[in-house]
């Protein structure tokens, strides 16, 4: 697929640095970054990141890379509501014996260590003691419940942004410099309500 370029020989869609720029966006889908390290320059490398991304040669390669990185390291849509589900409902009191000590961390289960998110072990001196006995104080972090259930809930269409559109929306166009002004996820969020407005108009 090539790109007419009035005069002369037509431009290949995909160029050596927009390919750069779609493996480095891969790194941490950071448009304005991977723009600079693709070698854009970096005053204007928020603007060239946001027209790359909008390029059709450019967002099909991003997704074919994105798709063999997902298959080559068994992400699917089941395992990630899996991975949900055990933090969503993860139990605090599971981590504990009936007399109260911790479980070591080998006698855990899978599905109790996914819901961990850090184990912090704290020495300091037993009150009352003698000179140099200390005791171990383990502390436990879990994910984000509250999160993980909000994120399972609108995956499972129990909350959904219902938007009812009545009569004529019409948008302004943004501009280069308006453009220039906005993060990577104030884009985003635009893309985003754009793809909600045009749902609920369909």
């Amino acid at each position: 697929m090539v790109k007419k370029r009035g005069r002369g020989r037509p431009r290949p869609a995909m160029t050596r640095r927009r390919e750069l720029f779609a493996q480095e966006f891969l790194k941490d889908l950071n448009a304005t970054q991977a723009a600079i390290r693709a070698g854009y320059p970096a005053r204007t490398a928020r603007q060239a990141g946001y027209r790359l991304l909008r390029v059709r040669a450019v967002e099909t390669r991003i997704q074919a890379d994105w798709d063999k990185i997902r298959q080559a390291n068994g992400v699917t849509v089941e395992r990630v509501v899996e991975e949900l589900r055990r933090v969503a409902f993860s139990d605090l009191g599971a981590f504990f014996d009936a007399n109260g000590n911790l479980r070591p961390l080998k006698d855990l289960s899978a599905e109790e260590r996914s819901a961990l998110a850090s184990i912090r072990v704290v020495t300091r001196p037993i009150a009352g003691g003698e000179k140099g006995d200390v005791e171990y104080v383990h502390e436990l972090k879990l994910w984000d419940k509250v999160r993980a259930l909000e994120t399972l809930a609108r995956h499972l269409g129990m909350l959904l942004d219902r938007t009812k559109v009545e009569g004529t929306l019409t948008l302004a166009p943004l501009t280069p410099e308006a453009a220039a002004r906005l993060s990577t996820e104030d884009l985003e969020q635009i893309v985003a309500i754009s793809k909600r407005v045009q749902g609920a108009t369909t």
